[in-house]
């Protein structure tokens, strides 16, 4: 059964499309904490690149608590990996290690899992590997978006976790057999953008502008889900239980947002719902990347 695990991008800085709220303050993102540590969540999802979330964990999580912190490597900004980007990521593994005040890290992802398809790239791939047997870092993966940037991080890469995205609209590594292929090597999967990014919990007519072709499937997805019985917390992450990953992250704004996770993933929905049709495969809409504002 597929857990549910902490997404902190929100705590670090503001994100996603449909949050009206900003970053939350401090005690805010402290309740949130430890009512998560409360109900169980085990995995925390952090990146140096998000904002103030490193410090905050590291600040706000008890020492011991029983939770995997999966952090990622400073993203790179040249067309290909140097020894100078090498020893950027060592320092950055460093700090994020004092950030979290932690004495090694549960799991170090490749921000960017293209970055290992650059000219050089198995430079950095040398250096994870080189911090894992420091004892440095305990598992090595890589964040993708797509079956590319996976297989590149497949070949350079001895691979223990991958995080990749999934959703209603987001169908195509499970519709390509990629996470069969991932449980059968024995790689952990994590899920992102279940909600993708909080679309799917929106009503059409609150879609900002620049996203006005997502109003038909999204129309779809409401409809389908209402059709089932499924409140759009309970469909969206309905679909990602189904595919059977071992963690799906879900970043929240409030106590009250996670708590709405965790009851929905919790409960067993109710009447099936067919999630197949609602799979786009229109790039501009279901990569985030690309959505411009």
């Amino acid at each position: 059964m597929s857990e549910l695990g902490l997404g902190t991008a929100q705590l670090g800085l503001p994100y996603g499309v449909s949050n009206s709220t900003g970053q939350p303050s401090e005690a805010e993102a402290a309740a949130i904490l430890e009512r998560a540590l409360e109900h169980g969540v085990r995995a925390i999802d952090t990146a140096p690149a998000y904002g103030e979330s490193e410090e905050l964990l590291g600040r706000l999580l008890p020492a011991g608590a029983p939770v995997r912190i999966v952090t990622k490597t400073a993203p790179l900004s040249g067309n290909e990996v140097s020894e100078a980007d090498c020893d950027a990521v060592r320092r950055s593994a460093e700090r994020s290690l004092g950030r979290l005040h932690r004495d090694r890290l549960d799991a170090l992802l490749v921000h960017h899992g293209s970055d290992l398809a650059l000219p050089g790239g198995e430079r950095l791939a040398v250096t994870l590997v080189e911090l894992r047997d420091a004892g440095v870092v305990h598992k090595l993966g890589a964040s993708v978006y797509d079956r590319e940037e996976l297989d590149a991080a497949r070949e350079r890469l001895p691979l223990d976790l991958v995080q990749l995205p999934l959703n209603a609209f987001d169908q195509r590594f499970l519709r390509d057999e990629t996470l069969e292929q991932l449980r059968d090597e024995g790689v952990e999967v994590h899920v992102r953008s279940a909600f993708l990014q909080g679309l799917l919990l929106m009503a059409p007519e609150e879609l900002p502008v620049h996203l006005a072709a997502a109003e038909l499937p999204l129309r779809r997805f409401h409809e389908e889900r209402r059709r089932a019985g499924l409140e759009p917390i309970e469909a969206a992450l309905g679909f990602a239980a189904a595919a059977g990953v071992a963690v799906i992250l879900v970043g929240t704004n409030s106590v009250d947002e996670l708590e709405q996770c965790l009851a929905a993933l919790r409960g067993r929905p109710g009447p099936g719902m067919d999630y197949a049709p609602l799979a786009v495969e229109d790039p501009d809409l279901i990569d985030p990347r690309r959505w411009g504002s």
